[in-house]
């Protein structure tokens, strides 16, 4: 037998004491039965004291059931030994040239596939990685969990850095920092980069910690490609020169061969060639099967002995869920995190809906809003955090909620409070589309006062006319009593075609109206496309969680730029 939650046995520390002070009421006399004969009092109240003494205990049973099933009782079903080469820890080239093109789709997106591979290969008990740009960051510490990996992975992007640059030597230190212990299993680092400068190869050298094996993969191709911004605002320039990274993969397998690299190919499988067989280590892993809601029926039965008054509804559902086996993990409780932690790996999951219902955090909450569409929301939460990233992302929701001259304003005060980039361009952005719409209708109003539509003038017909025309003459033989002409009755065909003819001009207006609607129909379509083209324009929100945690990284231990940009 084993505990699956053992620190929860510590409650018993808590319960024991009071469950004693609950028997020992249960036993204590009272008034009554000191003054009145002990036969009488046992004729009187024998039945009401026998109650009282059982439920004395079986409320502190009660309460100890609870516990022991809440620590997760387990029996081991079967246990193997898994025989790994020992843990894999990556170093990834987060640099702007890693968003190049040369490898499709771009070249992060094929190095994050083959860190896929690799740590789901089964040759490796754990992964770790690091991304580095100008400074470097620990993505995820060791774990066997590859679908969270993946997770964090998908969410990655070389636009997330706090700075941009290419020291990888900040990343070898922060592995050094990993593995200072040296207790654990053979460490195999795998690099993975589209450039090793010539003057950070001795600096490389001086961080580098010992492992088992090393490997570098050279990403990208001699042809290389421009490096394509965000949100499809085009490529990077450099003094109006157009930036196109190539991979000199020659020049980088012979500096990574002198820090003692092995090179592998993209997209291959790590080989024993390459991590070696000596580092061979074996893991115990057991099976186990939580026995813990087989305490639901004593439990259930207590409950309604104590109270006899629980609905038999509540015991029903406590049998389903006995009888439904073992309890679905989805509906655990999470007892590790808080609300706001688990709010965090909801929104890392991209499950903004649970994450807003969990979170107390304003940051959470106003990020949750955010990524479920509920910009107005959102906006109200960033504004009452009124941080300089809160006031940015504000002015992001705003826009995104169509409020577009609120949104220059929450990047005026996001930018009164610190200096911004990114607020100084989407501000600018959303005043010049708003100048262009102001001066797109002082033209329309002059071309409509110079060119005013003209009334038009309905066809005359035949009959129609003014009088003294000659289809206003009377039709001979029609006169009224005095004499005078009168109009001859029309015959049938005259007023068929009448009626044909306004049937036809009926058509015709209504025609003109739904032409009308679908003119009006298309300049709303297009004026939307002139605004979603804007916001497309737009920077990231500030406070993308992988961001901030960089952010706050890099402002721990702050890295001076090299002047290197990718």
């Amino acid at each position: 037998m084993i505990w699956l939650r053992p620190y929860l046995l510590l409650l018993l520390l808590l319960w024991l004491p009071l469950a004693y002070r609950l028997i020992r009421n249960g036993r204590h006399q009272s008034a009554w039965q000191r003054l009145i004969d002990p036969t009488l009092y046992a004729a009187l109240a024998g039945q009401v004291s026998a109650r009282r003494r059982m439920r004395s205990w079986l409320v502190p049973m009660l309460g100890v059931l609870i516990i022991l099933a809440l620590a997760g009782p387990a029996q081991p079903t079967n246990s193997a030994q898994s025989v790994t080469q020992g843990n894999l820890y990556v170093v990834l080239d987060n640099s702007l040239s890693m968003a190049g093109t040369d490898l499709l789709p771009n070249r992060l997106t094929r190095a994050k596939r083959m860190i896929a591979d690799w740590a789901g290969s089964g040759l490796f008990d754990k992964t770790s990685v690091i991304v580095y740009s100008a400074s470097a960051h620990l993505l995820t510490p060791l774990t066997q969990d590859v679908a969270t990996l993946g997770t964090q992975l998908a969410a990655l992007t070389p636009f997330l850095m706090p700075e941009f640059g290419n020291n990888a030597e900040q990343a070898f230190a922060l592995l050094a920092d990993q593995l200072a212990s040296g207790d654990g299993p053979a460490a195999h680092v795998l690099w993975l980069t589209d450039d090793i400068a010539a003057n950070k190869v001795n600096a490389i050298r001086q961080a580098l910690p010992k492992a088992q094996s090393w490997t570098v993969v050279a990403v990208g191709t001699a042809a290389g490609s421009p490096i394509p911004l965000p949100n499809e605002q085009g490529y990077l320039s450099d003094n109006d020169q157009l930036v196109v990274v190539s991979t000199q993969i020659g020049d980088l397998l012979q500096r990574a061969a002198g820090l003692g690299f092995s090179a592998a190919e993209m997209g291959s499988q790590p080989s024993l060639r390459l991590l070696g067989e000596q580092s061979v280590n074996v893991a115990e892993q057991m099976a186990v099967e939580d026995l813990g809601y087989w305490l639901l029926l004593p439990i259930a039965l207590l409950l309604l002995w104590v109270n006899r008054q629980a609905s038999l509804s509540s015991a029903g559902v406590l049998m389903l869920v006995l009888l439904s086996g073992a309890p679905n993990e989805a509906l655990a409780v999470d007892l590790l995190h808080n609300r706001n932690q688990q709010a965090y790996q909801a929104l890392v999951r991209q499950d903004p809906e649970l994450a807003l219902q969990l979170a107390k955090d304003p940051a959470l909450r106003a990020e949750a809003q955010y990524q479920s569409g509920q910009f107005e929301l959102a906006a109200d939460t960033f504004l009452s955090l009124a941080t300089p990233a809160a006031l940015f992302n504000a002015g992001n929701a705003l826009a995104n909620a169509g409020k577009l001259e609120a949104a220059i304003q929450a990047y005026q005060q996001s930018l009164d409070r610190a200096p911004n980039p990114a607020a100084e361009k989407n501000k600018a952005l959303i005043e010049a589309f708003l100048q262009q719409q102001e001066q797109q209708e002082q033209q329309d109003s002059q071309s409509g006062e110079q060119n005013p539509d003209a009334p038009s003038e309905p066809n005359e017909q035949p009959g129609d006319g003014e009088p003294g025309q000659p289809g206003d003459q009377a039709k001979p033989g029609n006169t009224d009593q005095d004499g005078n002409p009168t109009e001859a009755p029309e015959s049938s065909e005259t007023s068929q075609a009448a009626q044909e003819q306004a049937a036809q001009e009926a058509a015709d207006q209504a025609a003109e109206q739904a032409a009308a609607g679908e003119e009006k129909s298309a300049e709303q379509l297009r004026a939307d496309q002139e605004v979603q083209a804007v916001l497309n324009q737009l920077q990231a929100p500030a406070g993308s969680l992988l961001q901030q945690k960089f952010r706050y990284q890099f402002q721990q231990n702050p890295i001076e730029p090299d002047g290197t940009l990718w």
